[in-house]
């Protein structure tokens, strides 16, 4: 369990560099990232329904979470992605297996940490990135009683092939390019190598707890790079580092 916990954070430190190496038009970004990440995980494809599946979450999450910072802003847009905890729990609690408060006090800490932004009229938008994010973390959760975690990177090669009919939004130039394949290869393919690594380990909702790490990580470069960080925000980060504590201690006691 430790050793899954450890591959989990690891990915979520890598998250962590997301926005700041995210440079110019977030569609073109988006565009390369799902590319790159197609390439550098096509040594690992299998062709397989099961695994198309994977590719058929992974695209519109992407998507998703683009429309969702163009329509509400990114602080909204965040705290809306890690709604993701509460979904996996609750699923997972339903087949009795989740815990919901650790859970609960992720997703509010990150809610805080993003400084709580108001809602909109259009949140429900903010949504549905959450949601597929949950639907991500879940499936392949289930993919990983049949699959290696190698396999599962099969996913970013059939999202690259529907990342094709966002060619139309693409704005060719060198900082999108750089961005994305820096984003592709380490983001979306090591990253969720150790991710896929750590859920095997350990049960989803944990997984989706401690993968809160990202955000908060985020904010931490942020303040070192000389951003200030409101008291609301600070309460978030305690909150986040709390669940994690909570998790922890409830996921090694049922190992």
């Amino acid at each position: 369990m430790r050793k899954g916990a450890l591959y989990v954070y690891s990915a979520a430190a890598l998250w962590s560099t997301i926005g700041p190496a995210s440079l110019g038009d977030p569609w073109s970004v988006s565009f390369f990232r799902l590319i790159f990440a197609g390439i550098a995980s096509a040594r690992f494809f299998k062709p397989s329904k099961d695994l198309t599946l994977l590719g058929l979450i992974i695209f519109p999450f992407y998507v998703s979470y683009v429309l969702s910072v163009n329509t509400v802003g990114v602080t909204l847009a965040v705290a809306m992605l890690y709604t993701a905890p509460a979904w996996v729990s609750l699923v997972e609690k339903l087949e009795g297996r989740g815990s919901i408060l650790p859970a609960l006090l992720a997703s509010l800490g990150v809610y805080l940490l993003t400084g709580a932004p108001k809602l909109k009229e259009n949140f429900l938008i903010a949504l549905l990135p959450g949601l597929l994010y949950a639907s991500l973390i879940l499936y392949s959760k289930k993919l990983l009683n049949e699959w290696n975690e190698e396999d599962l990177l099969s996913g970013n090669v059939y999202a690259s092939v529907l990342s094709l009919s966002l060619i139309p939004l693409v704005k060719l130039n060198l900082r999108p390019l750089l961005s994305g394949l820096y984003l592709g290869v380490i983001c979306s393919t090591l990253a969720y190598l150790l991710f896929y690594r750590g859920l095997k380990e350990v049960e989803a909702w944990y997984a989706s707890v401690a993968a809160t790490l990202e955000p908060l990580l985020a904010s931490l470069w942020g303040f070192l790079l000389g951003e200030r960080i409101s008291l609301i925000s600070w309460g978030g980060f305690g909150l986040i580092l709390l669940s994690q504590g909570i998790a922890y201690k409830e996921e090694l006691s049922r190992t």
